[in-house]
């Protein structure tokens, strides 16, 4: 069974944290804390957990926790597939909002609007 790592964004300015449950293999498990660890531990948005969690447990999360934000704050990730870099810049957004992410399944919370409803959501917001 794959075993997911936690790779966390803190947003302090949007105040909003955002989980990406992605399958690593050792090597990019190892760059990823190379590249978190070399950044300011004070500056830094970024974590990647100790532990790893199985797929069930990923799972679990995906149907059990809901986000109504633009982001989910919790998202099932594919095998990561980019080229990581060799350095994390303040100006470098490489790991922005999971973008080398490949997001499989996110756990938004479902609309409060009824799928019957012809109105328009946006006619809440006139």
């Amino acid at each position: 069974m794959l075993e997911f790592f936690r790779f966390t964004e803190t947003d302090e300015f949007e105040g909003e944290t955002w989980n990406f449950y992605v399958p690593l293999t050792d090597e990019q498990e190892a760059r990823i804390r190379e590249l978190v660890a070399a950044t300011d531990e004070h500056e830094s948005p970024y974590s990647l957990s100790t532990e790893p969690v199985t797929e069930e447990e990923v799972d679990d999360l995906m149907a059990t926790l809901g986000t109504t934000t633009v982001v989910a704050e919790h998202n099932k990730c594919g095998p990561l597939d980019a080229d990581l870099p060799h350095t994390l810049h303040a100006e470098d957004a490489f790991f922005h909002k999971g973008t080398p992410f490949d997001v499989i399944e996110t756990c938004l919370a479902p609309s409060d609007h009824n799928q019957d409803d012809d109105s328009d959501p946006q006619d809440d917001y006139v």
